[in-house]
């Protein structure tokens, strides 16, 4: 997703992230979306600010449809390897393909042994992508 919105920073996450917080800095900011009565647009309640800089998107892109308990194993590998790096789920929708971006809770800190692990429970029904966000030169269109 791209495009412009208002971040709102309390004092303890500038203190926290100031160093970060800099003009045409690339971040990850994540937080609560909040848009009051009369405001025109949403704002971002910050709550976590991390640099681009060695950060990847893990893509799943899910071949087969899962069962309700493959599913659950999946939500609970995720959370078993919490991290600050995107999980994007890629699905197959009549000859298109979407992208959904996951909740920070499900984000993950991307290794070899989550591919692995997730590789040997899934097989050939899931392929994972671990992409350096470094290398994007443009933003991707992902639904949220």
């Amino acid at each position: 997703m791209s495009g412009k919105i208002d971040a709102i920073a309390f004092n303890n996450k500038i203190a926290e992230y100031g160093n970060y917080l800099q003009n045409e800095q690339r971040v990850i900011i994540s937080g609560k979306v909040s848009k009051r009565e009369g405001e025109e647009h949403p704002s971002l309640i910050v709550e976590n600010v991390k640099t681009v800089d060695n950060s990847n998107i893990f893509s799943i892109r899910l071949k087969e449809d899962l069962k309700y308990e493959e599913l659950f194993l999946l939500k609970n590998i995720l959370c078993e390897h919490n991290g600050s790096d995107p999980v994007t789920f890629k699905l197959k929708e009549y000859d298109d393909e979407v992208k959904i971006l996951t909740s920070s809770m499900f984000w993950v800190e991307s290794s070899n042994e989550l591919v692995n692990q997730l590789n040997k429970q899934f097989g050939d029904n899931i392929e994972i992508e671990v992409r350096s966000l470094d290398t994007i030169d443009k933003p991707e269109e992902i639904a949220v």
